[in-house]
């Protein structure tokens, strides 16, 4: 899986990054994407945290190509996300509305903050009522929740 700038801010805004290096599935960020958070820990909009654990995913050339062809409406994160999940076939993590149309043209699996978040409880990596917690801190710090509450997405 790869993440885009949204959702690793997401993790990061409500302290619950470590969820995100729990998982069974490795989770990549692009040299863009890491870019943006360290720049929004250096202008303090992101609250800091190790990110050491995170591997780095390496654009290919042709990698490169295809994010540079991509709507410039795009972030940079989210083209180099796209790019890579195009590529080596993985899971792309991203909240960004248009991101996810131009995965769904390209058929890459997508999902988001709220999959991540209902996953991790049906792994049993953290309790309902905590998710709903990091959820609650998520919006508060400005992410646009499709849902308030994730009880009804969890088995």
């Amino acid at each position: 899986m790869v993440l885009d700038t949204t959702v690793l801010n997401n993790f990061l805004q409500a302290g619950c990054v470590e969820l995100l290096q729990q998982m069974p599935t490795v989770a990549y960020v692009c040299p863009a994407v890491f870019a943006e958070i360290e720049r929004g820990i250096r202008l303090g909009k992101v609250p800091s945290a190790d990110l050491e654990w995170l591997p780095k995913a390496t654009l290919s050339a042709d990698e490169e190509a295809l994010a540079a062809g991509l709507p410039p409406r795009l972030g940079a994160g989210e083209a180099e996300s796209i790019a890579v999940a195009y590529s080596r076939n993985w899971w792309l993590a991203t909240d960004d509305r248009d991101a996810r149309r131009i995965a769904a043209r390209l058929r890459i699996t997508t999902t988001g903050t709220v999959g991540i978040l209902v996953y991790c409880v049906n792994s049993r990596f953290v309790r309902l009522e905590q998710a709903n917690e990091f959820l609650e801190r998520m919006v508060s710090a400005g992410y646009r929740a499709p849902v308030s509450r994730l009880d009804e997405f969890v088995r």
